[in-house]
């Protein structure tokens, strides 16, 4: 649970920091110059297939440049392992993120929020300056080669603009405080009892609450018994078994409302129930520490961070109300799976996988998604099958090879403990993709306990080859790049 606190609240941060505290550079000037299949897509189309916003398409433009920076971050040959889930997240979030921006812009054009032409001017002279072009005639020649027309880019940072002005509207009225300060420089050990929500309507959220209610005055009642009653009623299945200890806590790896009530807390109080994302927790302080400033940072370096946390959190609340109150209906098959996934609704999510596969039947990445949303049904046996499909579909059609497809059926066949078909699927991996040392140095860092002492030795004498012939073609590259000209 302590990690997944902490997962949660790094979350928080990369959200608020991508989507919120947008710079003079924002999306628009990486996205347009750094452009991927579908980045250009106008959204002058007459309706969108990936969603409307209260009655209007996506900006299905703006959707696709989101999501190809996001996997651009990616180096190229680590994109051969990456998960399925990964890919759907990173595509569900730049949909949120795309979402979010509309309904920023909307508000932005009810306050009356103008961008200036000088000042679309002064941040495209900007964007060429950034990518060290000899100026604005540049910067139109490279988009009319990328079929991009000069109105939308345009365009694009005029709304920019406008969105960055109304963030700055919220987030300029946001002050690091002494508790804030307090917070960064001090630890405190803590113990806590969750009682989770087992679901998201009023009925379920008030059983929790009172269960919750009944267990804080029970210890109350007896202060001492605070860990006997965490390993008996908690439902943070990592921790109960200690007594629901949480360890020493630092700002910035909790979720908020946590964090807040614990840095009001002196050793030895008890408070709760306090309720988070997770549920309903009851929070005891145990002891207190200061923290040293960390290497390489100053206090400022660390009031600015924190200054920068506060100001995307500001707009993360600002926004919600839009968000919660917008009607948005979406026809993408992977968001409307993804969302279905974030609900817990697995047989529904199962549903449009299924569709998207008739849809791509040589995707078989979609095969691993289905087969996981059996697991979590707990019908293992579709799931089984699910994964074998896709398996058997790739042996007889060598052209589809998606080495991740015997990584993530390795990864289940070793959780449901069938040691023998996961050894023969990861030879099978080792031996297809013997050339890729990024595969192959996946295979030994996961998958060492299914190998022998001997063939970890030759799988990792193979990454070192693979490595000696990647130094060499650099080395090499290198010396082309630095010669002098030839002389005509």
């Amino acid at each position: 649970m302590l990690n997944m606190f902490r997962k949660y609240a790094r979350e928080v941060v990369m959200v608020t920091v991508l989507l919120f505290v947008l710079s003079l550079f924002g999306i628009g000037a990486y996205s347009y110059l750094n452009k991927g299949k579908n980045a250009n897509k106008q959204e002058k189309d007459v309706k969108s297939n990936v969603a409307l916003v209260n009655g209007k398409s996506i900006d299905e433009g703006r959707f696709f440049r989101q999501f190809n920076q996001i996997f651009s971050a990616i180096p190229q040959d680590k994109r051969v392992v990456l998960d399925p889930d990964i890919i759907d997240y990173y595509r569900y979030d730049a949909f949120q993120k795309t979402v979010s921006f509309m309904l920023m812009m909307d508000e932005a054009k009810k306050q009356g929020i103008k961008a200036m032409p000088q000042e679309v001017n002064y941040r495209i002279e900007q964007i060429a300056k950034m990518y060290e072009l000899k100026g604005t005639a540049d910067l139109k020649k490279i988009l009319k080669e990328r079929k991009i027309p000069w109105a939308d880019f345009r365009n694009q940072q005029k709304e920019e603009i406008m969105v960055a002005k109304t963030v700055n509207g919220i987030s300029g009225r946001v002050s690091v405080t002494p508790l804030d300060l307090k917070m960064a420089f001090t630890e405190i050990k803590t113990r806590h009892i969750l009682i989770k929500l087992t679901s998201e309507n009023e009925k379920a959220d008030l059983d929790a609450l009172k269960k919750a209610e009944k267990i804080y005055e029970a210890v109350l009642g007896n202060r001492a018994s605070f860990a006997e009653i965490a390993k008996k009623f908690s439902d943070d299945a990592l921790t109960a078994a200690n007594g629901g200890d949480l360890g020493w806590i630092s700002r910035g790896q909790m979720v908020p409302e946590f964090e807040k009530q614990l840095y009001k807390m002196q050793p030895g109080d008890i408070v709760g129930p306090i309720k988070t994302v997770f549920g309903y927790h009851i929070i005891q302080a145990l002891e207190r520490k200061d923290k040293p400033v960390p290497q390489g940072q100053s206090e400022k370096d660390i009031e600015n961070q924190i200054l920068q946390e506060k100001q995307g959190e500001a707009v993360r609340k600002w926004i919600k109300p839009l968000q919660d109150s917008a009607n948005i209906v979406i026809m993408d098959s992977t968001l409307k799976a993804y969302e279905f996934r974030v609900k817990h609704e697995y047989l529904n999510a199962l549903v449009e996988y299924q569709k998207l596969l008739a849809s791509q039947p040589n995707n078989l990445l979609i095969y691993v998604q289905i087969a996981r949303m059996y697991e979590k049904m707990d019908r293992l046996d579709e799931s089984y099958a699910a994964f074998k499909k896709a398996m058997i579909w790739q042996k007889y059609n060598p052209q589809y090879q998606y080495p991740i497809l015997y990584i993530t059926f390795i990864d289940y066949l070793n959780k449901h403990n069938n040691k023998v078909e996961a050894k023969t699927n990861l030879d099978e991996l080792l031996k297809l993709f013997v050339g890729n040392k990024v595969i192959l140095e996946t295979a030994v860092a996961n998958y060492s306990a299914l190998l022998s002492k001997k063939e970890i030795a030759d799988v990792q004498q193979k990454i070192d080859v693979l490595k000696d012939k990647e130094k060499i073609a650099q080395e090499a590259a290198s010396k082309q790049s630095t010669a002098p000209p030839q002389a005509k």
